[in-house]
């Protein structure tokens, strides 16, 4: 019995099997396999291109689809085994490529793309020279390039370039640099190379700054001594041909230029000489290169017991500053200098009252802090008020042009003439004037056929009440149309009464 069972099963088996044999075949999978170039199905191909193989591991016969113009393959088809080969040029362009290919073997199929980098570039759109002066400056160097990051290697000049920024704009990037200011005696420079990954030929650009163009006296740069006869032995240090004057007190002997040191210096003795003197008097020596000041030395004589003014002005500071009349001293305080003392005359402006130009002075405040000035001449600038009366010797006013004065007053100095000569363009823009002085015999405040008397003139009225000796006043205004804009002369009785006075009719004489 149990032969007879496994019979029957031997039967049915075989039985199965020829049933299977006898129904339609059923296809087996394909395979296609890439290694190595291929990395997770890319070829990363670098600018310059080349060969790249790619071994081909199928289950039948492979075949290779694809088109590119800068990519080639070896074999269009090929067994399992053989190697199949990707030839690439190189990439010109700036920007990076791709081409892809497929690998077929029965119904499988394996994509490879060729990922091509650009060719990295830098072209310098700008100048490769650079020439900037001693003072802080920026560079900007233009360049046309497709890195990422621009990298520089400053050549030794890390303290004194620095990188500020990199920008892109209209296609370019414009690198710049922040160049600081020299203390150099001598010229500097640097090459800056300029590059980035990937980029084959760096830019260089030279970049030089000029010395800092110097002049100085060793040791103290403010000499300051007594009234005694003075000899100051200097060494003066320089990296250029300096030239210099000095006021008439000072004298000078120089000794031989040395050549320029391992510091850009070069050097030379001299010997400044001076006179006693009475009171102080001081000057700035300006060493000077061509119209350029590069240094300067100040010497000052100096009066133990010095003599000090006031003066509200900044301009007629300057003034008496360019002069050697005084030393600022600390705000409108100055230290009046041995010139200043002793002078009998100053003129303030022009003393030609047909000066076109107006000096910006606009008050004399502190002129009275000079003790020996006798005569002043004030024109052709913008003083509102002239008071004299407390200078200690003033014997002469001399007035020219002066448009915007308001107030004359004289107190009781030996002056007896007041005129305030008028010029071509000569016009008053005040309303009203007043006249004080205990001597002034004549005043003179005429205008006759002057264009501009009427045309800008705003003047109304003039007061000499407080002229008790006044014997003639001629206030004779008009332009070349007969038009006059003066209405009023002030006056006391008394001087109504005896003063000689010459006007136009329309002139009223009002008594006070």
């Amino acid at each position: 019995m149990k032969k007879f069972i496994s019979m029957m099963a031997m039967a049915m088996v075989m039985l199965w099997s020829c049933q299977e044999k006898d129904g339609p075949e059923v296809a087996a999978p394909g395979k296609v396999e890439l290694s190595g170039s291929v990395t997770d199905g890319q070829i990363a191909v670098g600018p310059d291109g080349g060969e790249f193989q790619v071994n081909v591991t199928s289950s039948e016969d492979w075949r290779v689809s694809g088109i590119s113009d800068w990519v080639t393959v070896s074999a269009e088809s090929g067994k399992s085994g053989q190697p199949l080969t990707f030839t690439v040029m190189p990439n010109d362009d700036t920007k990076s490529r791709t081409a892809t290919f497929k690998v077929f073997s029965a119904d499988a199929v394996q994509a490879v793309t060729l990922v091509q980098s650009p060719m990295y570039k830098m072209s310098l759109v700008s100048e490769d020279t650079v020439q900037v002066s001693s003072d802080a400056n920026q560079v900007a160097v233009k360049l046309v390039s497709n890195v990422e990051e621009v990298s520089v290697d400053f050549g030794g000049a890390e303290n004194w370039v620095k990188l500020n920024n990199v920008s892109d704009a209209l296609g370019k990037k414009i690198v710049l640099f922040d160049v600081s200011r020299s203390q150099e005696f001598k010229g500097r420079s640097a090459v800056l190379t300029l590059s980035g990954e990937g980029v084959t030929e760096p830019i260089s650009v030279f970049v030089s700054q000029a010395q800092r163009d110097t002049a100085f006296v060793e040791g103290e740069q403010s000499i300051i001594k007594g009234l005694e006869a003075l000899s100051l032995n200097l060494v003066l240090k320089s990296n250029v041909d300096v030239t210099y004057s000095l006021p008439s007190w000072l004298r000078k002997t120089e000794g031989s230029v040395t050549e320029k040191d391992d510091t850009g210096l070069k050097t030379q003795e001299i010997t400044l000489t001076a006179d006693a003197s009475s009171g102080s008097r001081g000057t700035t020596i300006s060493f000077r290169s061509g119209s350029k000041t590069v240094g300067s030395l100040f010497v000052k004589q100096q009066n133990p017991n010095p003599v000090f003014a006031e003066i509200p002005d900044e301009n007629l500071r300057y003034l008496l500053e360019s002069k050697g009349w005084i030393i600022p001293d600390d705000g409108i305080k100055c230290e009046l200098l041995g010139d200043a003392i002793n002078a009998t005359s100053l003129v303030i402006g022009s003393a030609d009252p047909n000066s076109y130009s107006s000096d910006p002075i606009t008050s004399i405040e502190g002129l009275e802090s000079l003790p020996n000035l006798e005569s002043l001449t004030v024109g052709c600038v913008n003083v509102e008020k002239i008071d004299v009366s407390n200078y200690p010797k003033l014997n002469e006013l001399n007035l020219a042009n002066l448009n915007r004065l308001s107030e004359i007053n004289t107190g009781n100095r030996p002056i007896t003439h007041i005129k305030n000569a008028p010029g071509t363009y000569s016009y008053i823009q005040i309303q009203n004037i007043v006249i004080k002085g205990e001597n002034i015999v004549d005043i003179d405040y005429s205008v006759i056929n002057n264009y501009y008397v009427d045309y800008e003139s705003a003047l109304e009225s003039i007061d000499v009440t407080e002229c008790p000796k006044l014997e003639s006043i001629n206030v004779m205004r008009y332009n070349s149309w007969g038009e006059s804009s003066l209405r009023y002369l002030y006056m006391t009785a008394a001087q109504a009464e005896s003063v000689s006075v010459t006007k136009l009719d329309k002139v009223e004489i009002v008594v006070k």
